[in-house]
């Protein structure tokens, strides 16, 4: 498909200069020419995806503002076979080159674009210890975000399955957060109001809060890991359910148990279903949260 600068980029463009001052003629010359060069990119890379990738270089870093419009403008490319992968991967790039160029607190609105129609958003940044890449996103991250990153604070209205892989250092916050998410993170932090399956799997020194973990085939593996949730859930590396063939069941999960990890509930009925099912073996600690605040071990 080959694809020209869409008239929708011009529109952007005037858009954008109608949001400058009038002595500011110079400034904005500036940051439409970052513009075009950041659509310029992004169509060579929708061309190249799945070959080796074109030398991507811009003249004028772009600002969190100018990155946000931009994606606003991608939008005309949408329907693009390559758009899912290609949008979420340039944008990283663009948040990354801002950030070391001093720039920080991006903010991103992708509620123009369809549901998850990004993957990969924030794969890859890099912050440090003392600033880390702060991203606020309105609307859904995508699949597949923040992998394999380091350094990074990501808040969004919904993150999608597989996100927050391999990373160090990361904190990620929603309203809820897809399957396999948290896998393999260390010193990373996860919040949200719902979190789906398979979660936090070989795992170590992180945090996982929700009200509801769905939790099936979670914390295989973990260590030193803290659970905080108010509801009792199937989690293979904690807890041993119910099953027909109890040993056969017990032999399979004793196989990757989590070690040396918490488990904290203010609810009371959370409580007592994990005093019933948490291992008790292997360092594993659960404790009641009072309404002060105030942690009580309880095993």
């Amino acid at each position: 498909m080959e694809i020209g600068l869409h008239r929708g980029v011009e529109d952007i463009l005037q858009g954008y200069e109608g949001l400058q001052a009038p002595d500011a003629a110079e400034k904005q010359k500036v940051e439409n020419s970052t513009l075009q060069e950041m659509f310029g990119n992004f169509e060579l890379m929708l061309r190249a995806y799945g070959q080796k990738g074109p030398d991507i270089t811009m003249r004028h870093v772009p600002a969190p503002e100018e990155i946000e419009l931009f994606l606003h403008g991608s939008v005309e490319y949408e329907a693009h076979s390559n758009y899912q992968y290609v949008a979420g991967r340039f944008t990283t790039w663009l948040i990354q080159n801002s950030y070391n160029a001093g720039f920080n607190n991006f903010v991103l609105d992708t509620r123009i674009l369809s549901r998850d129609s990004l993957a990969g958003l924030c794969t890859g940044l890099a912050g440090t210890v003392d600033a880390p890449i702060a991203v606020k996103i309105t609307g859904s991250s995508g699949t597949h975000c923040c992998r394999y990153a380091h350094d990074a604070r990501i808040t969004a209205d919904t993150i999608g399955e597989q996100s927050g892989i391999s990373c160090n250092r990361v904190e990620m916050r929603a309203k809820s957060i897809g399957d396999l998410s948290g896998l393999g993170s260390k010193y990373c932090s996860f919040h949200a109001d719902s979190i789906g399956s398979f979660l936090g799997n070989r795992s170590e020194h992180s945090l996982f809060s929700a009200r509801y973990i769905h939790g099936h085939s979670s914390f295989n593996s973990a260590r030193h890991i803290t659970v905080i949730s108010e509801c009792p859930v199937t989690w293979s590396g904690l807890s041993v359910e119910d099953n027909k063939d109890h040993n056969k069941a017990k032999k399979a999960l004793d196989m990757n148990p989590a070690w040396f990890s918490a488990f904290k509930t203010h609810d009371k009925k959370t409580l007592e279903w994990a005093l019933g099912h948490i291992r008790k073996w292997h360092g594993n600690r659960i404790y009641f949260i009072h309404p002060n605040g105030e942690e009580e071990r309880c095993r």
